[in-house]
């Protein structure tokens, strides 16, 4: 029987392997347990085939530079698949709860209309006759504000007052159109406001002048990458939908 060199060739390590498990050509030639024996006393980490120590990747030296240059740019591609999945979540999550959050604020100032609700104003507690949300293009953050001058727009130089802090959408997310139906024609205003009139909750539609914007505005909101958006509309007969 043929000794394990410490230095073993692959094929001579998978011949060896193949007679300590008994078998050569399809002889068995495993008797009374002798060569199994026999490893055991050979001792070599190099040799001992019955623990598997001795590998073809081993034997040759380890990997080739081909091996681990194409190992390393797998690697890198998944990676990199993964981080701009993560990304596009992340974005995502962000604008959903963004444009929720607008939906909500417009349904607040709605209900503050409908029970004639006292506010607290920069200029102290009041009822106003109408309050409002203000919005302009590319802007992160949005205004809640009483219309105590009644000319459904937001005019701090005609005693109009904030409600509360500005809204803030979340994850750098911000209004990149705001849309409107004119003569059939749909059209961009850099500012709208979203009033509603105490205490039927009468809707009005306005751009910076307080003019009307028609019976609907669409609010699209985008992600900072540009890649994601979603649009609220809101039309004057108080529906609100997000799409």
């Amino acid at each position: 029987m043929p000794g394990i060199n410490d230095s073993c060739h692959p094929g001579e390590a998978r011949d060896l392997f193949l007679e300590s498990k008994g078998y050569n050509g399809g002889v068995k030639k495993l008797r009374n347990g002798k060569w199994q024996s026999k490893m055991k006393n050979r001792g070599t980490d190099a040799g001992r085939v019955n623990g598997m120590r001795c590998r073809s990747f081993l034997c040759d030296g380890g990997f080739t530079g081909v091996e681990m240059l194409v190992t390393i740019t797998i690697i890198t591609a998944i990676s990199a698949i993964i981080l701009v999945s993560f990304v596009g979540l992340r974005e995502g999550a962000a604008l959903n709860r963004s444009a929720r959050e607008l939906a909500l604020a417009i349904r607040r100032v709605q209900n503050m209309s409908l029970a004639v609700t006292q506010v607290d104003t920069a200029d102290g507690p009041l009822i106003p006759p109408a309050v409002g949300i203000q919005l302009a293009r590319d802007a992160q953050t949005y205004l809640t504000f009483a219309d105590v001058a009644h000319d459904h727009s937001y005019n701090p130089d005609l005693d109009d007052s904030l409600i509360g802090t500005p809204g803030r959408f979340e994850g750098g997310v911000r209004v990149q159109t705001l849309k409107y139906v004119e003569e059939s024609a749909e059209r961009e205003s850099p500012l709208a406001h979203i009033v509603f009139d105490a205490p039927e909750a009468e809707v009005f539609l306005t751009d910076e002048e307080g003019e009307s914007l028609g019976e609907i505005l669409r609010i699209t909101l985008v992600t900072p990458s540009g890649r994601l958006s979603k649009d609220i509309a809101i039309r004057t007969n108080g529906q609100v939908s997000i799409k």
